[in-house]
């Protein structure tokens, strides 16, 4: 889903829930609650904010900001207005708003245009929120609904203020936490935040920028950046501890069996790294680079996009175990695959899905071997041209191990170079060329993943859809740990100094 559509439906809902929690109102929030006590309000505000946003077009980013710093606190409730008395603390002057929030005398401008016509009608809790949607709309955001009715707190809290909302330094884990106690999902979050916004507001442009050069020069690139995000999120999480070189004191995962001859493209991080450090020296993470640019990647070769959220650490440390236990391999059967996808949080959707990767993806002769002198030819029915096929796999690896061991094809050998549905055809003829891919449509207990690869092959835009939400929820394993001690690496392959 585009993010101006996330923001539509997010904002939409995100005013009614949070007000009717908390305001003590014993029904809904309707559309129509001042059509006979205040029937201007809505055209009053608008004509207002259409000034208001004329004279400066930052006051609709000042207006919409404290909005959402009012909801995170106690709800929508316009406690964020209040100011500090005798004998009630406010939320002005919590950390995350002193220096953050303005336009309270936007909202008193306001008020006092509705008090004149509307007495002690409307609160200054849902002025507030239409006030924002319409800050939306005339600096070209989308329109939504806004249900009113909220009442106005008796009350602030300064403590909530200070521990609920997220701040700019903030890690992701932390800041999903505090959606998530909002009733906000992942995707809330990334529509309504921008982690890089006043840091490195280019992070975006640069790495999508050097990726359509590193693509443009060879296309496998694009494969070869999707498979180092899933190597890396598969131990540890996404922290890019797969980058981080061995040491005298730390073992890295380059090494471990399911890298060694399988992971590359080291060297086109550190050439991403180094514009970005350029740009904004020690703010963008390797982790978060890494998951950019495997979107990209994947843009650029045909597939979908998708929203990435950012705000990961590097982990200090990396872990040849579980690089070794955790990632599948092109040999593996297909419960044993199932069983490591599932302890990463992931489906039998999510796995098939992810697999369609290999849509776009190389193999070395060492990792089919194996296949294409085993059940090659029981799954492909000894058709006339699978038999053609696989002479010039045979070819391109003998059957004894040797020299020919890092000979490579293409995993789809159809379209190769594009991202699209064309593996899941290949695995319907039985031709798959990793045991791993086959197995999904003929091993005997792949009931589940049999429908599903059918359903792939003859709905592309279902498998784009699937995939885009698996990358996500991959992209989504995070390492607790370097939330805690984590850090922004200055070189990808190395701990800070």
């Amino acid at each position: 889903m585009k993010l101006f559509l996330v923001i539509f439906i997010v904002t939409a809902i995100f005013g009614p829930c949070f007000s009717f929690d908390v305001s003590g109102n014993d029904f809904p929030l309707t559309l129509d609650y001042y059509k006979s006590t205040c029937p201007t309000v809505f055209d009053v505000i608008k004509k207002e904010m259409e000034c208001i946003v004329k004279e400066d077009p930052r006051n609709a980013a000042i207006i919409i900001r404290l909005h959402f710093h009012d909801c995170f606190v106690q709800g929508c409730d316009a406690s964020v207005l209040l100011d500090d008395t005798e004998s009630l603390q406010g939320e002005k002057t919590a950390s995350p708003n002193i220096n953050s929030l303005r336009g309270y005398k936007i909202v008193d401008r306001i008020k006092n245009i509705i008090e004149s016509e509307c007495p002690g009608v409307v609160s200054c809790a849902d002025l507030l929120t239409i006030s924002a949607r319409d800050a939306t709309i005339l600096v070209g955001g989308p329109y939504w609904d806004v249900p009113v009715g909220r009442k106005d707190s008796k009350t602030a809290s300064y403590a909530l203020a200070t521990s609920s909302l997220p701040t700019p330094e903030e890690g992701l884990i932390s800041i999903i936490s505090k959606f998530y106690a909002q009733g906000l999902s992942v995707e809330d979050t990334v529509a309504l935040i921008d982690y890089y916004k006043s840091t490195c507001p280019t992070v975006f442009d640069v790495i999508k920028q050097e990726m359509e050069r590193i693509v443009n020069e060879d296309p496998r690139n694009a494969a070869i950046v999707i498979r180092l995000h899933f190597h890396d999120c598969f131990a540890q999480g996404c922290d890019g501890s797969v980058l981080l070189d061995d040491t005298r004191s730390l073992q890295g995962e380059k090494k471990a069996a399911p890298n060694i001859h399988s992971v590359r493209g080291y060297k086109i991080v550190d050439r991403i790294k180094k514009k970005i450090e350029s740009e904004c020296p020690g703010v963008v993470s390797c982790a978060d680079l890494l998951t950019i640019a495997a979107r990209d990647a994947t843009v650029l070769v045909g597939g979908p996009y998708w929203d990435v959220p950012v705000g990961r650490k590097d982990s200090k440390t990396a872990s040849y175990e579980l690089a070794t236990s955790n990632l599948p391999t092109p040999e593996e059967g297909l419960t044993s695959i199932i069983s490591k996808f599932y302890s990463q949080g992931l489906s039998v959707a999510d796995m098939v899905a992810l697999s369609g990767a290999h849509t776009i993806g190389m193999a070395q002769c060492r990792n089919f071997r194996s296949r294409i002198y085993g059940d090659f030819k029981v799954t492909s029915a000894t058709d006339p041209v699978s038999e053609t096929y696989l002479a010039s796999l045979r070819e391109i690896c003998p059957a004894s191990s040797g020299r020919a061991d890092g000979n490579e094809t293409a995993i789809d050998n159809v379209t190769p170079n594009l991202f699209d549905n064309s593996i899941y055809h290949t695995l319907l003829r039985g031709e798959g060329l990793l045991s791993s891919d086959q197995e999904m449509y003929t091993s005997m207990f792949g009931i589940q993943t049999r429908r599903i690869v059918k359903k792939y092959a003859e709905d592309p835009v279902a498998f784009f859809e699937q995939f885009s939400e698996s990358m996500v929820k991959m992209g989504n394993i995070l390492n607790s740990d370097s939330f805690v001690d984590g850090e922004v690496r200055r070189n990808c392959r190395f701990v800070n100094k």
